[in-house]
This record gives structure tokens, C-alpha cells and sequence, in this order.
């Protein structure tokens, strides 16, 4: 008895001993916490290139729609379209063409970008939702951007999976850009494909004409979308690093892999 009593990797047997301090155990922080789909990763970087892209696709987006007015001003000046023949105005369809090869280069790398940015946002929500025992995530990281692209169900699951991340994040923030979010995402889509069918069916200068007007209008939402989409990626990604305890980028080291 008196031997195990000394030997200090055995527990202490006697009851009426006097109890030594405790050590208060070391409670891991999010970053060396370990969720489902590893620990926490900082976005900080990644969501300046998002917004980045996001910014630059917009100005594309704006000069083509500027050179679209000086285009559809010609045409209906004179709607036989023969400028196109001509030298004084042969840098419109030169620039719609450049700008748009331009835009489309910006517009996949956004969508990579983002796509990214969401994978990784939606690990660190479900580290969240783990360490706090609310288990608020059911969408795991590869759906929260798989679902973008299966028809019919895009309509509300990304949304979804969203509303977990920012959830399971912080439940204060973004109430209101949100929902506002998503519908203008959805509306966007669907008149972008409106506005797609138009264009392959504009075979006249009249159709083509209408074409064009109809991207004018949209623009404003389109705009707003870009907006929204900017806010969303911001607040999202500065409540994750502030909950981690890390401000603007430091902290947490930032992790390359998805």
C-alpha cells in the first residue's frame, strides 16, 4: 500500500488526504481545435481576391454596357447596320469583343475564387457549430457549392447552405443582405438566361436591338449583386477570423488546401 501511495503515475487512493491545487486543464482555441474537416482556416487572403475579382468584373461589366449604349445609338441612327462596314465606328464590335473575352476570363476566375471561399467558410462553420455543441451545419463543404449546379434544387439549397455558414458563425450578422442576397441571385440567373436567348435569337438589327436594351436594364441588379456578393464575403470572413481571435488576417495560419 505504501509502495503505490509513492509512486506518482498512480492515483491518489486515500480519501481523507488533504487535496493538492488542481491545474486548471488547457482548453484548445478554434485554431488548435479540430473540426470534421480539420482546423480552422484563414480566408482573410482569399476573400481579397474574391471581392478583388468581383470589382474588376463589375468595371468589365459597366464599360461593355457603356460601349452597348454607343452601339445601340449607331444602330438606331442607322438601322441598316452598315458602320459595321465602315472605319468610323469599327472599334465598337472590337471593343464589345475584347471587353467580353476580358469579362469572361474574370467571370470563371470569380467563380473558382468564390467557390473556394465557400469550402473553406463552410469547414470553419462546421468546426463552430462542433466546438459550441449547436450542430447548426447539415450541408457538408463540397455541397455548399455542389448545389450551385444541379437545376431546381440551386434555387434554395446554396441559400441554405449559406444561412449555415453565417449560422453557425455569428447569427447577428447579415440578417437583412442575406435574403436580399440570394433574391437578387436568383433573379439575376433567370434574366441572364432571358437575356442569353435573346441574344442567340437576334438574327435582325431590330431583335438585336431589344437584345441590347434588355441587358441595359438589367445592369442595376446586376450591380447590386455585385455589391451584396461583396458585403456577404466581408462580413462573413471578418466575424470567422474575430471569432477565432484573429483580426484582419493574423492569428491563424493561413492553410492552401481546401
Amino acid at each position: 500500500m505504501s509502495d503505490q501511495s509513492q509512486d506518482p503515475s498512480l492515483p491518489e487512493t486515500n480519501p481523507y488526504q488533504t487535496p493538492t491545487s488542481i491545474p486548471t486543464p488547457h482548453v484548445p482555441s478554434l485554431a488548435e481545435g479540430q473540426g470534421p474537416y480539420g482546423p480552422f482556416i484563414n480566408t482573410h487572403t482569399l476573400s481579397r481576391v474574391v471581392i478583388g475579382l468581383v470589382i474588376a468584373s463589375t468595371v468589365i461589366e459597366i464599360l461593355m454596357m457603356l460601349i452597348t449604349a454607343a452601339e445601340l445609338n449607331v444602330l438606331k441612327s442607322d438601322g441598316s447596320g452598315s458602320y459595321l462596314e465602315g472605319l468610323t465606328h469599327q472599334w465598337i464590335p472590337l471593343a464589345l469583343s475584347g471587353s467580353a473575352i476580358l469579362f469572361l476570363i474574370l467571370y470563371i476566375a470569380t467563380i473558382v475564387a468564390f467557390a473556394r471561399w465557400i469550402i473553406r467558410s463552410s469547414k470553419n462553420a462546421w468546426l463552430f457549430s462542433r466546438q459550441s455543441n449547436q450542430f447548426i451545419t447539415t450541408i457538408t463543404p463540397g455541397w455548399a457549392v455542389g448545389y450551385y449546379f444541379i437545376p431546381i434544387i440551386n434555387l434554395w439549397k446554396p441559400y441554405t447552405a449559406m444561412r449555415e455558414i453565417r449560422d453557425a458563425t455569428d447569427q447577428g450578422i447579415l440578417r437583412g443582405v442575406l435574403p436580399f442576397w440570394w433574391t437578387t441571385w436568383v433573379a439575376s440567373a433567370i434574366l441572364g438566361q432571358i437575356s442569353f436567348r435573346l441574344g442567340n435569337r437576334a438574327d435582325t438589327i431590330e431583335k438585336y436591338i431589344s437584345s441590347s436594351v434588355f441587358d441595359l436594364v438589367v445592369l442595376p441588379l446586376s450591380l447590386a449583386l455585385s455589391v451584396l456578393a461583396i458585403i456577404l464575403v466581408r462580413d462573413i470572413t471578418r466575424a470567422q477570423l474575430e471569432r477565432n481571435g484573429s483580426h484582419r488576417g493574423s492569428g491563424a495560419a493561413e492553410t492552401p488546401a481546401l
